[in-house]
């Protein structure tokens, strides 16, 4: 928080809860954000989100950073099989899901394996997995089935869409579309 010069005077109202008179019903709401500031953290935040790109093959994954191709960090994922990864981020987590039906959540940053869950696919389910991360939702979808998982790990939900298994699932919403790994 920026201090204020003693010097200069405090614009009415300020810091004591009063009516500004800036107009009826007017009243401080306290000290605000400098815009061009705001938006400067946003910038280097999200470069810094950005900065990794992530690389699945038979069953680990690793961080590169996208500048130098430096190893960040690397992880073996216990379960996910040898075969193909999906994966999705969200620039703070990372969802994987091996070819096993494992659903892995890590940290972005650093690598770190947050939880790991059984999905409610079939062993010798069809078709490539969908991921997807959105706010705190990681959907894992494949052969008809789509479960949902808070980003604690607890799963939310389930849902089968009988006759719908032998196709690829993709995934919409809201100015987001997700199709499955590969496509």
């Amino acid at each position: 928080m920026l201090a204020r010069s003693p010097a200069r005077p405090r614009p009415p109202g300020e810091g004591r809860g009063r009516r500004s008179g800036r107009g009826a019903g007017a009243r401080d709401v306290g000290r605000g954000f400098c815009a061009e500031g705001v938006l400067g953290f946003r910038a280097m935040y999200r470069a810094q989100l950005e900065r990794l790109l992530l690389v699945g093959v038979g069953g680990h994954l690793a961080a590169l950073d996208r500048e130098s191709g430096r190893e960040v960090w690397r992880q073996r994922l216990e379960g996910a099989g040898a075969e193909e990864l999906a994966l999705t981020t969200d620039g703070f987590h990372v969802a994987a899901f091996g070819a096993r039906n494992v659903l892995f959540c890590l940290d972005y940053a650093t690598g770190e394996l947050r939880w790991r869950r059984m999905t409610s696919h079939a062993p010798n389910a069809l078709g490539r997995p969908t991921l997807a991360i959105d706010g705190d939702r990681v959907y894992a979808a494949r052969a008809g089935l789509v479960d949902c998982f808070a980003l604690d790990g607890r799963c939310l939900w389930t849902q089968a869409l009988p006759g719908l298994d032998a196709a690829a699932v993709v995934l919409a919403w809201p100015h987001r579309t997700v199709t499955p790994a590969g496509r």
